[in-house]
């Protein structure tokens, strides 16, 4: 690396200490990192070994004056342009109350796997809802691993954390497989909620994915839902803007009975335009019952409104979301193809969000080996 001019032991104290002499990217003045100090000096060359041979390999990270926390927020600020402004507003919330008040001024550089592990468990241990942990966490270690991505730090720490477990996950307050049959029964021939429906129990879809989607994204011939942006209202004014992460575009296989929802809805609104009734310039699928655009709020509050007509209990829309996710994998999908039908950045966000369904099919796995064998 350009930046790197040298890596050496020092007797200071009568102790071995390993420096690396290196420019600073932001200053262009040499600094000096002091990487620990040994009383042998066969302990202190042997890491020193150790760090000329990343630097010779192209994986030792550059020490960084820049906190943790100011580093979350570049990181946001950085993806901004699209998020929505409500996706933006609750994550500077999260790093301004849940991850500023534990790492307060610690450098990104000098965070370590313990010091992390700490936080996590600091998460977890205090009388906090589940979405709020999990939003800090998600938050966080996203950070953690773009820094990793980009060589700001030399150790991918979020692989070694260990997650405490709640009493309550986020995915098992979902509807049994009776529930979704009685949700999609009573849902149909609502204009305004059986697409978007359909589209979180066969789809995985988002709401913003749902409330973006256009006539023009569905390969009719193919049965293909092409997700490549999101509808937001930002200053009153809907706009369309890229998915939150590039895995987040994809391609879905769909069902006849999806599509064929969306080829009467497309009917039913051309009819409308001749009637001159309906306008839906951007050409979206999903209009609400007064054949306008969806805000995630207004959807909320109307979905909720619907299950206390149907007297269904009541879960979260993105629930729906985790019920098609769940399905897959107890219908033996493999987690690669689930991972990339919801549009995770990584397999292992699914295997993390969905570890209690993998219990539950190892459980099955043991029954499967005993009919056989016993």
């Amino acid at each position: 690396m350009n930046n790197i001019k040298s890596a050496y032991v020092r007797t200071r104290n009568n102790k071995y200490c390993v420096y690396v002499d290196y420019i600073d990217d932001i200053t262009g003045k040499k600094k000096q990192k002091n990487h620990g100090s040994f009383t042998s000096k066969k302990d202190a060359d042997k890491l020193l070994v150790k760090i000329k041979n990343d630097i010779n390999n192209n994986k030792y990270s550059v020490p960084s004056d820049i906190t943790f926390v100011d580093r979350c927020y570049k990181y946001y600020e950085d993806k901004k342009s699209y998020q929505s402004p409500n996706t933006t507003k609750t994550t500077n919330y999260m790093i301004k109350n849940h991850i500023t008040p534990f790492f307060k001024d610690t450098k990104l550089s000098d965070i370590t796997i313990s010091m992390f592990q700490d936080f996590i468990n600091e998460l977890y241990s205090k009388d906090r809802k589940l979405k709020t942990i999990t939003l800090a966490r998600n938050i966080s270690i996203a950070v953690l691993n773009e820094a990793y991505r980009l060589k700001e730090i030399n150790e991918k720490i979020s692989d070694f954390i260990v997650y405490p477990k709640k009493d309550k996950d986020v995915t098992t307050d979902i509807y049994s497989l009776d529930e979704v049959k009685y949700l999609l029964e009573r849902v149909t021939g609502n204009k305004s909620l059986e697409i978007p429906i359909h589209l979180f129990c066969y789809c995985g879809m988002r709401i913003g994915e749902i409330a973006g989607l256009t006539f023009d994204d569905i390969d009719y011939e193919n049965n293909i839902i092409n997700v490549n942006k999101i509808l937001i209202n930002d200053n009153k004014e809907f706009i369309f803007k890229k998915p939150k992460t590039t895995s987040s575009i994809r391609s879905i296989a769909s069902s006849n009975h999806v599509i064929e929802l969306i080829k009467l809805e497309r009917k039913r609104q051309n009819l409308l335009k001749l009637q001159g009734k309906l306008i839906n310039e951007k050409n979206i699928i999903c209009l609400n019952s007064r054949n306008t655009y969806w805000r995630a709020s207004v959807f909320a509050k109307t979905y909720k409104d619907f299950m206390k007509i149907i007297h269904l209990r009541y879960v979260r829309p993105h629930a729906l979301r985790h019920i098609h996710a769940t399905l897959l994998l107890l219908g033996g999908t493999d987690m690669k193809t689930v991972s990339g039908r919801l549009g995770h950045s990584d397999v292992k966000i699914t295997m993390n969000t969905y570890s209690h369904v993998l219990n539950e099919m190892d459980r099955k796995a043991v029954e499967n080996i005993e009919k056989v064998l016993l």
